[in-house]
C-alpha cells in the first residue's frame, strides 16, 4: 500500500531531487485536508517512512468547520505510523483582515468587477506564516499541494509560485509544490489517493469566498501579492 515506486511518488522524489541536493528528510506542508494536499502527504510518507512532516493549517476566520482538516490529518497519522508528524493551527483572521478583506470593495471597483484575489492574499499570508514557522522549527523545505489541473485560479499558477519562491528564499528556505504537473485532473488525484490507500479522499473546510473565482494576467498578481507581503511584514514590525 505504500510502495515507494508508485508513480505519484516516484514523481514526487524526482520533484524533490531536481530542487534540493541535501534534503534531511524533513518537510513543513500547507495542509487543507483537502486531495492535492493530502496527495501530497501520502506521497512524503510513503517516500519517507522515518521522516518528519509538519502539517500546518490555517485559520482564516471564512472556514465552516476547522475540526475537519484535523481529522484528515489524524487518519494519515494512523495510515503512516512511522513517520513523525505534528499538527498546527495558526490563526491569521487579523491579517486577513488588514491586508485582503479591508480593500475587498475597492478591488472590485477597480477592476470594475471582473477580479477578485482574495484568495491571493489568503495563500500569500499562509506562506508567509509559514516560513516564519519553518526558520523557527529548523525546517528547510516547505512543500504544498498546488497542482496543475486548478491553474486557472490565480494563487495556484506557475507565476504566483514563483513569487512564493522569491519569499521562502529570502528566509533561507526552498518552497516546492511536488505533484505540480503530476495532479492533472481530479480523476488522477482519485485515482492516487486509491492506490495509496487514501480511504477518505478529503475532509477540508469550505470557505465562504471558495466560488469567488476570478482570472488575472500574472502582472495583476504579482502587485496584489506584493502588496499584501508589504502589509502583512508592516504588522510584524508594530
Amino acid at each position: 500500500m505504500h510502495a515507494p515506486d508508485h508513480k505519484a511518488v516516484v514523481f514526487f522524489s524526482d520533484s524533490l531531487n531536481t530542487q534540493s541536493t541535501d534534503f534531511d528528510k524533513k518537510a513543513v506542508l500547507l495542509f487543507s485536508g483537502g486531495r492535492d494536499s493530502t496527495a501530497v502527504a501520502a506521497a512524503f510518507c510513503s517516500l519517507f517512512p522515518k521522516g518528519e512532516l509538519h502539517f500546518l493549517f490555517f485559520d482564516n476566520g471564512l472556514l465552516a468547520d476547522t475540526n475537519s482538516t484535523r481529522n484528515q490529518f489524524e487518519m494519515l497519522s494512523e495510515l503512516y505510523p512511522n513517520v513523525n508528524v505534528s499538527f498546527k493551527q495558526i490563526n491569521i483572521r487579523s491579517q486577513l483582515c488588514a491586508a485582503g478583506m479591508k480593500f475587498v470593495e475597492n478591488d472590485l471597483v477597480s477592476r470594475r468587477y471582473t477580479t477578485l484575489l482574495i484568495c491571493v492574499a489568503c495563500k500569500t499570508i499562509m506562506n508567509y506564516e509559514c516560513a516564519k514557522y519553518a526558520v523557527l522549527t529548523g525546517v528547510k523545505v516547505v512543500l504544498d499541494g498546488s497542482a496543475v489541473r486548478q491553474n486557472m485560479f490565480p494563487e495556484q499558477t506557475r507565476g504566483y509560485l514563483d513569487f512564493l519562491k522569491s519569499v521562502y528564499n529570502k528566509f533561507g528556505l526552498l518552497h516546492i509544490s511536488p505533484l505540480y504537473d503530476y495532479l492533472t485532473s481530479k480523476e488522477v488525484v482519485t485515482e492516487t489517493l486509491n492506490e495509496l490507500g487514501i480511504r477518505v479522499h478529503k475532509q477540508e473546510p469550505s470557505c465562504m469566498w471558495a466560488d469567488a473565482f476570478s482570472t488575472a494576467n500574472e502582472a495583476e498578481i504579482f502587485r496584489y501579492a506584493s502588496r499584501t507581503l508589504e502589509i502583512i511584514q508592516s504588522l510584524d514590525n508594530k
